[in-house]
């Protein structure tokens, strides 16, 4: 049974954006499910890791979109991509030494943040990047993605595909970013490149 259901007042109209929240909520509802099902602890680790690395990539898209249209909010909207990661990263810790399981309490955060970022700070950019101005610029960005990789809805192997590509694409975005070490959207970038995991 899922966690979160897909609703039409999720969609922000800006594709790329509409395809990587549907991915998360896919996400979500899959560890949801490893867990209500007794999986084991290796699968479920798998599955948070997976979350991690698109959580990281999909942040650091919005971001790239923020930087690029001078987005106003951008230093609130990031603290709370911060804070999620944060809050993640050091979940995923606990689990891996054993000091803490999955439970529902950590899955009822992982899908209300979701949801409640979805309906309220994405849905606080949608009216200033879809200016007319910037439709064009988006779009253009949008390309530029899915010649990096392609987003799929579905929980087939394509999509841990597209999950290596996006960690390749950042971890590569990492390393060229660490000799810039006075931009501060670089030092952003490469904290989130999940930690370097393979």
């Amino acid at each position: 049974m899922a966690l979160i259901y897909w609703i039409p007042s999720f969609n922000t109209n800006i594709d790329i954006i509409d395809q990587q929240h549907r991915m998360l909520v896919d996400l979500v509802n899959q560890l949801n499910e490893a867990h209500q099902t007794g999986k084991d602890r290796q699968i479920l680790l798998k599955l948070i890791e997976k979350l991690g690395v698109y959580a990281a990539t999909h942040f650091a898209r919005e971001e790239d979109l923020f930087e690029a249209h001078g987005y106003p909010n951008a230093d609130e909207h990031l603290q709370e991509h911060d804070y999620f990661e944060d809050m993640l990263f050091q979940f995923e810790d606990e689990f891996k030494a054993g000091k803490q399981d999955l439970t529902f309490n950590v899955l009822m955060f992982l899908s209300d943040w979701l949801v409640n970022h979805i309906n309220g700070s994405d849905k606080d950019y949608i009216p200033f990047l879809t200016t007319n101005k910037k439709i064009s610029k988006l779009q253009d960005l949008e390309k530029r993605y899915r010649g990096n990789s392609s987003i799929v809805d579905d929980r087939d192997s394509s999509q841990n595909k597209v999950l290596k590509e996006d960690k390749k694409l950042y971890r590569g975005q990492s390393e060229a970013d660490t000799n810039e070490t006075t931009d501060n959207s670089s030092k952003k970038k490469s904290k989130m490149v999940y930690r370097g995991q393979s």
